[in-house]
């Protein structure tokens, strides 16, 4: 029952289409507010006629007072605001309940091309499954719908109609259940898909699964249509927008009253043009949200429901049924030899034919000879990053930390001069934390330079490691293969002494870790801690007691080849960075009192 102009408007190159759209009457502004404007009208001239006629004295003098305050106070409502966001929210709630009715067409499809057989069984599995798709829409409609309940007003009419058998409507009438049983013929649909598998008319699981999902997502459109008549726009919201327009135009018949005003009538004449079409615009404008609010009812512009349900079981019956694996005869077409083709154009369609078609807004750009030569990369301009060696190319991230480090270094101050407070051992704590992943880095590097075995990463990496602990580090690397270029990096492992020193209870992992609870050590300036610390290089501590010392002894000489000057600095800096890191874990003092939060 939608009202469509979409052939009137087609071309809009002059005014005349839309002027002849104000003349239509079915689906018009003035079908939906005449008799509203009636009454307003009536009841505007009625007050007219009684001051001018009825009232004299005091009584005028009242009524022309009530008009001035009307029509001064009658601006404070706020009618375009409420009324703009609720047509809005309404006019898009429209429009997503009819994006929400179902079309069985696409499942006619499915069902054509998957479920086989030109038996007598196979056709009437393609016929009842979508004889139940139509059922299930008829259902969902006739309890929304008011026209498709006028039509379908039980199920002995729906059975009569033919869309549902009476064996069918003996087995919905015994569902003893007091919902709403719309999705019961889609169940039935979903067990003839399961049936024509199991018979093979279904030739894989796949096509199962897509018939399946598609009675699916039809389910889930007819709950959406249940759904929107359920839960509609809160009535609070209508009734704001409907007193607050009721309300103003009611001020209205007072306030615009030409009155009296020292023998001259001020404010609008005889006939208010301009309250007459200020009624027009906003009365329309909430009459057009109480029409859009339920689609699904007798308005010119609802939906015809009843129309989508016989043009959809017809079509459903046309595609499985009539049209099942039936296609004309395969011929070659006449552009069969070539691919340039060029379609005719009639007379009265030959304007709209092009000569040149669009390819793209740049396409028409010139490039000048001389700037059209490919150039090679070249180091931005003003950088000040260090030249690092060509073997490190994919270092120089690292490269770049580790000469920022060096920089913060010279201006952080000596470390000896921290004290054990706080904030000291905060700040140390996070400049451990990148020294951790300067270190890490550094070694992937290095790992690059050349391969070494498992023992000359012992050898070379933990010669502060005490005797009971090194023996046993020999014999778990002894006999391993050689390492590939990431196994430095994953274990470079500097295992820790049992020194009584160092304060178990408090620690955690200091690089390797997050985040450090606590933090402690005892040591003096005359002893010196006896063994190197369990430092886990790119990882967490492998002992949950805090680093003592770390070992420098990162030897570089005979195990990575021949390095240029580049290279030999940037393995002294990272030798530097060491030394550093094992002078930032020897400073802080009184371990059982410091603690970082």
């Amino acid at each position: 029952m939608t009202v469509s102009y979409s052939k009137q408007v087609a071309t809009t190159s002059n005014a005349a289409p839309f002027l002849r759209l104000l003349l239509r009457w079915k689906g018009s502004i003035y079908k939906l507010l005449w008799k509203d404007f009636a009454v307003f009208a009536f009841l505007y001239y009625l007050f007219f006629f009684i001051y001018k006629l009825a009232l004299s004295g005091i009584t005028k003098i009242l009524f022309e007072n009530i008009a001035n305050y009307c029509n001064e106070f009658s601006n404070l409502i706020p009618v375009a605001f409420v009324l703009g966001f609720y047509v809005s929210l309404v006019v898009s709630r429209f429009w997503e309940q009819f994006r929400s009715i179902p079309w069985p067409s696409r499942m006619a499809l499915f069902v054509s091309a998957l479920l086989q057989g030109n038996d007598t069984r196979g056709r009437l599995m393609r016929r009842s499954i979508m004889r139940y798709m139509s059922l299930a829409y008829v259902l969902t409609t006739s309890s929304i719908s008011p026209p498709v309940k006028k039509r379908f007003p039980t199920l002995e009419h729906i059975t009569k109609a033919g869309i549902l058998l009476s064996n069918e409507q003996e087995v919905l009438e015994g569902l003893k259940t007091k919902f709403n049983t719309y999705f019961v013929p889609l169940i039935w649909a979903a067990s003839i898909v399961a049936r024509a598998r199991k018979e093979g008319r279904i030739k894989d699981d796949f096509a199962v699964k897509t018939l399946i999902d598609e009675i699916n997502e039809f389910r889930g459109k007819c709950g959406s249509l249940f759904s929107y008549d359920w839960v509609t726009v809160p009535l609070v919201y209508t009734q704001v927008v409907t007193i607050a327009v009721y309300t103003f135009f009611l001020s209205c018949l007072m306030g615009r009253q030409p009155i009296d005003v020292g023998g001259e009538e001020i404010r609008e004449m005889y006939f208010p043009v301009f309250t007459f079409l200020q009624f027009l615009f906003y009365m329309g404008w909430l009459k057009v949200a109480e029409t859009l609010l339920n689609p699904f009812g007798e308005d010119d512009d609802d939906f015809d429901i009843n129309g989508l349900i016989d043009s959809n079981l017809q079509s459903s019956y046309l595609i499985v049924d009539d049209m099942h694996q039936e296609h004309p005869e395969l011929i070659k077409d006449q552009y069969w030899d070539t691919v340039a083709i060029d379609l005719p154009y009639t007379q009265a369609s030959q304007q709209y034919q092009k000569s040149e078609h669009h390819l793209g807004s740049a396409v028409s750009i010139k490039v000048p000879a001389s700037q059209s030569q490919f150039v090679s990369g070249s180091v931005v301009k003003g950088s000040s990053m260090a030249k690092i060696p060509e073997e490190a190319e994919d270092g120089d991230n690292d490269s770049s930390k580790l000469l920022s480090l060096k920089s913060d270094r010279k201006t952080s101050g000596s470390v000896d001069e921290r004290k054990t407070s706080r904030t000291d051992l905060t700040r140390s704590t996070s400049k451990l934390g990148s020294l951790r992943n300067l270190v890490s880095s550094s070694f992937q590097w290095m790992n690059r330079r050349g391969r070494r075995t498992e023992a000359e990463d012992v050898e070379s990496g933990l010669a502060a490691v005490p005797e009971k602990n090194l023996l046993e580090l020999k014999q778990k690397y002894q006999g391993k293969r050689r390492r590939t270029k990431d196994h430095i990096h994953d274990d470079m492992i500097f295992e820790m002494s049992d020194d009584e020193s160092i304060c178990s209870k408090h620690s955690t992992a200091l690089i390797g870790g997050v985040s450090n609870e606590h933090l402690a050590t005892k040591t003096s300036s005359e002893q010196q801690p006896k063994t190197s610390a369990g430092l886990t290089v790119g990882h967490s501590f492998q002992s949950s007691k805090a680093p003592s010392i770390v070992s420098e002894s990162v030897k570089t000489e005979g195990n990575f080849g021949t390095m240029n000057s580049n290279e030999a600095q940037f393995v002294d800096e990272l030798r530097d960075q060491l030394r550093e890191l094992r002078q930032a874990i020897e400073a802080p003092k009184n371990c059982s009192a410091a603690k970082i939060d």
